[in-house]
Formats: C-alpha cells, structure tokens, sequence
C-alpha cells in the first residue's frame, strides 16, 4: 500500500493542479494500482512546525482519520486545540502535524515524528492521559488510521 498526501497553499493552486497536470500524470499511471482512495481536506491548524515543514528529517507518519459523532463536533476540535496539539507538540521528536477537516466533517490527524521509537514513547508516555482529557471517548463514532514508513526517495518536498 502507498500513500500519498498533497498540500496545496490554497484551493486555486489545488484546482489548478486538477485542471492541468493532474490528467497527464493520471494517464501515465494506469495500470499501476488497483485502488484508489482521495480524500480533500481543509487544513484547520498545523501543530507544531506544521506540515509540510516537519516532513523534513522525519521517518514516520502518523495518520488518525476520526468520524466524529455530529453533536460533538464542536467539542472535539475543541479538544484538539487545548489537549492534543500542546500535548503532542510537547512529545520528543514529534516533528509537525496537521489536524485538517472534510465537508463530511470527518477529521484527519497527520503527525510526522524523527523516529517510530518516539512516537512510541508518546504512545507510552502521554496518549492515555491525553486520551482521557480530550474526552475523546465521547466525540468519536470512529477511529481509523495507519503508521507509514517515510520513505527518503519517495518524499518530494517544495
């Protein structure tokens, strides 16, 4: 499995991109997956340096696409802002991340960390307690998500 995630300085640059490049890159990799997913979302607040600047040096990504029950919307990225971001931010070795929302308000957190090692040690050290804090229990129908391996060549940054 690959994944590949954009970032886009504004909707006209990811329009642009859709309306000229995107069709002769598609058409040169026909034939090369079997399935494919896209998902666009609003960024809502990068945490930390953010990304796509702490993809530089980083060897892991962290991806959490949460479906967040329709009455505690406003609670969750409440929670987001006072919980996690400063609780994540404060993680050794967590690089930059993004906490970005779909129209189908379904939310993807995007962390990217120097080492898997660190970002056990924030799963050892801090994700219960911030679990526990954010109430996220409360706010989600749903969690999933994957742990990707960065791979050097692959990443284009710029």
């Amino acid at each position: 499995m690959a994944q590949i995630f954009g970032f886009w300085s504004d909707p006209p640059a990811y329009r642009a991109f859709m309306d000229c490049a995107h069709d002769r890159i598609a058409a040169a990799q026909t034939g090369t997956y079997d399935d494919l997913r896209v998902r666009v979302l609003e960024q809502r607040r990068g945490i930390a340096a953010g990304l796509p600047a702490g993809l530089d040096g980083s060897s892991l990504l962290r991806l959490a696409h949460c479906q967040v029950r329709e009455r505690r919307r406003d609670h969750f990225i409440r929670a987001q802002v006072e919980v996690w971001n400063p609780g994540m931010a404060a993680s050794r070795g967590m690089r930059g991340s993004i906490f970005a929302e779909s129209a189908e308000a379904d939310f993807l957190v995007l962390s990217a960390w120097n080492t898997a090692e660190d970002h056990q040690l924030y799963l050892d050290e801090r994700f219960e307690r911030l679990h526990a804090a954010a109430e996220a229990d409360a706010d989600l129908d749903a969690v999933t998500g994957d742990v990707v391996d960065l791979e050097p060549g692959w990443t284009v940054l710029g």
